[in-house]
């Protein structure tokens, strides 16, 4: 429907339902609030349970969070605050969001297929990658970019795993090429 972009869309395992998130627009104004949203497929609308007959309706807990992903497990739901500092898990059982890491700039959450989550700190030393398994108490560093940064990289980006369970990485090494362009206008 007409209103506020929804971005980061996101399938839930059983192909059901999509997560997305509706952002905070610079000058605008809308009914709903930035954070977290359901979109029903079965009922054609956005809802925030399967029995909900409301108009959208955010994710409870979900206010200034962006970027969800869900478990392949289907239990949980991450996602990232809005100024990138921190990333929350929603345990979808009890309905209880968690504050799993903060950081200087958390990268979009990515999920194992085992469903363990991953996240990269982009801009802390190293531009490390944790991980951070629901049982666990806090993220475990699993992966520093310090040697490719080292080595003439300008940016390595964590973006998820190859089907043989490394990780698939972006690395920036910059670099362009620099033209001389001479214009002649009417």
């Amino acid at each position: 429907p007409p209103g506020p972009s929804r971005r980061w869309p996101d399938w839930s395992p059983d192909g059901h339902s999509i997560a997305f998130s509706i952002e905070e627009e610079v000058g605008g104004s809308s009914a709903s609030g930035p954070g977290i949203y359901l979109f029903d497929l079965g009922q054609g609308q956005t809802t925030q349970t399967q029995t909900t007959q409301a108009p959208p309706i955010m994710v409870p807990g979900s206010g200034g969070l962006t970027q969800s992903r869900w478990s392949p497990d289907g239990r949980f739901l991450a996602a990232v605050s809005e100024d990138t500092s921190a990333i929350k898990v929603l345990d979808l059982s009890t309905h209880r969001w968690s504050e799993v890491a903060r950081g200087t700039l958390i990268s979009f959450p990515v999920w194992s297929p085992d469903s363990v989550l991953y996240f990269q700190d982009i801009l802390a030393p190293g531009e490390p990658v944790y991980r951070f398994p629901t049982a666990a108490s806090s993220p475990q560093r699993v992966y520093s970019f310090e040697d490719i940064l080292q080595a003439g990289a300008l940016r390595c980006a964590f973006w998820g795993f190859a089907p043989d369970g490394s990780l698939l990485v972006q690395v920036s090494r910059g670099g362009g090429d620099i033209y001389a362009l001479t214009v002649s206008l009417p």
